[in-house]
């Protein structure tokens, strides 16, 4: 066995013997964990992906529990049409003296049993409204849950086209990589048949240094557009990943008109529904505030056991009605009244930004959605210039009339080319779903995520 240095041989000696003995089971290990990083991964598709996300993304799994939460307060509120009923026992036990000269003491024990039941007939609207702001609440809860299912599928198919890109953009930086060897090697031989002067190698070799470098960053910018793909699909950040190639498909190309994106988008933007329920919300709080205006009309009832033993005791019952009307409250249900107007006039206008606001990012995402059209156009036309460019001065460079530099300036020109044309599809796909987020067109199951 060989090592580095004669110092890490001497610290390597100093080591226990168990090191020594553990040594082929670290092996082993290091060689298992190897081969589960080499076997093959299986290859997911855009859907996949958001099948997984909403599966396993926490942060969007925990939102399920607010709509469960919303929805156990629906029942919550439901509660108040039914009676109430309570049952009560006890047992008492009483000592008494009966004379203290004596000292003669005695005993007994009270026994009493009942079960009383309550209701409200009227409170002046509250039960259906408190049942009514519920329910509303709930629908907010869901369309917001509904709202971070689109934002997520969002998320990931951003991730998805942005690492689709980096792929592209490594694979097109090792082309670039080769292309630039092949100069060097043809510089060199052109240099040793004393064609060209020793400057044709160095720019060789700087432009094959440049092409390196850019594989580099290629590499790394790969890694972390993987990570971030991971991080939406749940997953640990550094698993390998492989997504399918449908980076350069565009068939939906100028299929999209602006208002009818306008009108799905104020019809079925999760935003615009939990709006909506907030503003139902608020409605049934102004007429629970209202209910303090009216009286209130309850009946109870009840039946009673008491005796000093369980066989001797005797029984009653009762029953009755009641009225309760609020005569002066020192103005506090006006205020309380007025005050939930108000919050009801504030989400009118919050209803109406969130319409302006809508119309903006529809707007915002069209034109995105355009430019990434007629930029896959002119990048096509671009990249077979550029490409012929390229051709041309390697011709020119053969055939003794062109330079190295030429070469050098075409082949960063393809370079730029290919570049302009990957971003152009990545960005492309990415407006698209864009405009479906900002129109609220999901082509997913919404209903996916819930709690489990």
């Amino acid at each position: 066995m060989t090592f580095p240095d004669q110092k890490f041989y001497h610290k390597f000696c100093g080591l226990p013997i168990i090191l020594l003995v553990l040594l082929p089971f670290l092996q082993l290990q290091a060689d298992t964990e190897a081969g589960t990083e080499n076997e093959t991964v299986k290859v997911l598709s855009l859907e996949e992906c958001i099948s997984l996300a909403v599966s396993s993304n926490p942060a969007f799994l925990s939102s399920a529990y607010t709509v469960e939460e919303s929805r156990l307060k629906t029942i919550e509120a439901r509660s108040s049409f039914y009676p109430s009923v309570n049952l009560n026992a006890g047992a008492d036990v009483y000592t008494y003296r009966q004379d203290e000269e004596r000292g003669k003491s005695g005993a007994y024990s009270q026994y009493n049993a009942g079960i009383t039941a309550h209701y409200y007939f009227y409170q002046g609207g509250k039960k259906t409204a408190v049942y009514d702001a519920a329910e509303s609440v709930f629908q907010a809860a869901s369309y917001q849950h509904q709202g971070g299912f689109q934002d997520l599928v969002l998320n990931v198919s951003q991730a998805y086209y942005r690492f689709l890109q980096s792929l592209h953009m490594e694979k097109a930086a090792q082309q670039a990589l080769d292309r630039a060897e092949y100069y060097l090697e043809f510089a060199k031989a052109r240099f040793e048949a004393g064609v060209v002067s020793r400057s044709d190698i160095l720019k060789a070799e700087v432009e094959r240094s440049n092409a390196e470098l850019s594989l580099i960053r290629a590499r790394n910018n790969r890694l972390f557009a993987s990570g971030m793909l991971n991080v939406f699909l749940g997953r640990d950040v550094h698993l390998p990943i492989q997504v399918r190639d449908d980076l350069e498909k565009s068939e939906q190309k100028g299929s999209l008109e602006f208002m009818p994106l306008l009108s799905q988008a104020l019809e079925n933007r999760p935003e615009a529904k939990k709006m909506e329920a907030q503003i139902a919300a608020q409605e049934s709080d102004i007429r629970i505030a209202r209910s303090n205006f009216y009286p209130w009309i309850s009946a109870d009832t009840g039946v009673n056991l008491s005796g000093l033993s369980s066989s001797g005791t005797r029984g009653g019952w009762f029953a009755g009605i009641s009225l309760s009307f609020p005569v002066f409250t020192g103005f506090a249900n006006q205020a309380r009244t007025a005050q939930e107007k108000i919050v009801l006039d504030a989400l009118e206008k919050q209803r109406l930004a969130l319409e302006h606001e809508i119309g903006q990012e529809v707007w915002n995402a069209y034109l995105d959605l355009k430019e990434s059209e007629e930029r896959i156009d002119n990048t096509a036309v671009l990249l077979v210039s550029a490409r012929e460019n390229l051709a041309i001065a390697e011709e020119e460079y053969r055939e003794g009339i062109g330079s190295m530099i030429e070469v050098i300036d075409a082949e960063t020109a393809l370079v730029a080319a290919e570049e302009s044309q990957i971003e152009a599809f990545a960005d492309f796909k990415i407006a698209l779903a864009v405009v479906d987020r900002v129109a609220g067109i999901s082509k997913y199951a919404a209903d996916q995520g819930d709690k489990k």
